[in-house]
């Protein structure tokens, strides 16, 4: 019985595969009788070399046509070159468009990274240095002015922190810095001079006659980093304590507090992250970091890609709106530090901060809808009325 019924499953087994063998020979005829221009119009000749399942019914197997094609397994498509080459080209316009946007992240994230590794390294040698006033102070000033950078770097710092170079103001190109920088990502094309003195970094500094940083005027020194990175030194030898202050009326006669910012600025240091390679643009590779305070040693920086919501002087009327609007942006004010940072480099980074966080720390805190301003002139204000804009920092990147 049960050879029987093997002996019949066989012999439909062996008719299904004479079927599949009969539409294939009727195929192979067919082929050649194709014209040209219908396997063209076609898009490619679709060739399926397969068994239908569906013939494989054994207890009803169906009368399988053999001009039908069969459909075993996976199609084969044949593409024409018309085909191919639009693809090429939408795979060109999509690489064109999303390539340099993608790189760009990669480098922003590359140069946070590395700005945050060179801070704490700053940071570190700094807190290690016995003293910050008194380098290189000649029986002069214009000896003061020559060498007093040059022997903060290579007296003071150079001895707490790894360089591979230090260079003097006539040879910053030795350690990596160009000669000239492309402005602030966020603002006009254009390229501005590398600084080389002092005041050529803000002009401030020779401003008042009650100016204690009045005749200071150090040239820049340079020095390049064991990890590659390129910083520009610019340095006060005679900075001010943190609760040291040189008033000032500067046209504010109203104000209780009318004080000078830039002589609290100790050391700036301007940096480019990647040396000589590009773009060599603030923001990007080029950036800055502000040591103030002289019994503090404070490293005041933030990263440029923080920089937040813009709140132009119509829409802020007062101190405690200014607070307002930046949280509900999901930032902050700046801090004092941070103002006092910004001014001292605000002709190459070209921001505005505006209002600033009145802690209490630094000054008596009034109470009332008090804040901080620093006037293009360098002057800390202490202000409670309105007109005034706002910068918002962010407290974490977007």
């Amino acid at each position: 019985m049960i050879v029987n019924e093997l002996s019949k499953y066989f012999r439909k087994f062996k008719k299904l595969i004479s079927l599949e063998v009969d539409k294939l020979k009727a195929k192979a005829e067919l082929l050649p009788k194709l014209s040209s221009l219908e396997v063209w119009k076609s898009g490619g000749l679709k060739r399926q070399l397969s068994l239908d399942f569906a013939c494989a019914d054994f207890i009803n197997p169906p009368s399988c046509q053999a001009a039908q094609l069969p459909n075993f397994g996976k199609s084969l498509m044949a593409f024409t070159m018309a085909e191919i080459l639009i693809s090429l080209t939408i795979i060109g316009i999509i690489s064109a468009i999303t390539l340099p946007s993608l790189k760009a992240n990669i480098n922003e994230k590359t140069w946070a990274t590395q700005r945050k590794a060179l801070y704490s390294r700053m940071s570190q040698a700094v807190a290690l240095m016995p003293y910050i006033n008194g380098y290189g102070v000649g029986s002069t000033q214009t000896a003061t002015n020559n060498n007093a950078a040059l022997a903060f770097v290579t007296d003071g710092l150079g001895k707490v922190l790894q360089m591979n170079n230090i260079c003097d103001s006539t040879h910053l190109k030795d350690c990596g810095l160009p000669s000239s920088f492309k402005k602030f990502k966020y603002k006009t094309d254009g390229k501005v001079n590398f600084p080389t003195t002092l005041r050529e970094l803000n002009s401030n500094f020779g401003a008042y006659d009650d100016n204690p940083t009045k005749n200071i005027n150090t040239k820049v020194a340079a020095f390049e980093t064991k990890n590659g990175e390129s910083v520009a030194v610019f340095y006060n030898p005679s900075c001010l304590n943190h609760d040291n202050a040189v008033n000032v009326q500067a046209g504010w006669t109203s104000s209780p507090i009318r004080t000078l910012v830039l002589p609290y600025m100790c050391a700036d240091f301007i940096y480019d992250l990647n040396g000589k390679k590009g773009p060599n643009r603030i923001g990007d590779d080029i950036w800055y970091m502000t040591l103030i305070y002289s019994d503090k040693a404070e490293l005041s920086h933030f990263d440029p890609n923080l920089l937040g919501k813009w709140f132009s002087d119509s829409m802020v009327s007062s101190y405690n709106q200014a607070v307002s609007l930046c949280k509900s942006s999901g930032g902050r004010l700046p801090s004092l530090e941070e103002g006092i940072a910004q001014n001292a480099n605000r002709f190459i980074d070209g921001v505005s901060f505006g209002w600033l966080k009145n802690d209490g720390s630094r000054f008596a805190n009034t109470a009332g809808d008090w804040g901080y301003l620093i006037t293009d002139g360098g002057v800390l204000v202490k202000y409670s009325g309105s007109g005034l804009n706002v910068r918002c920092i962010n407290k974490s990147r977007k």
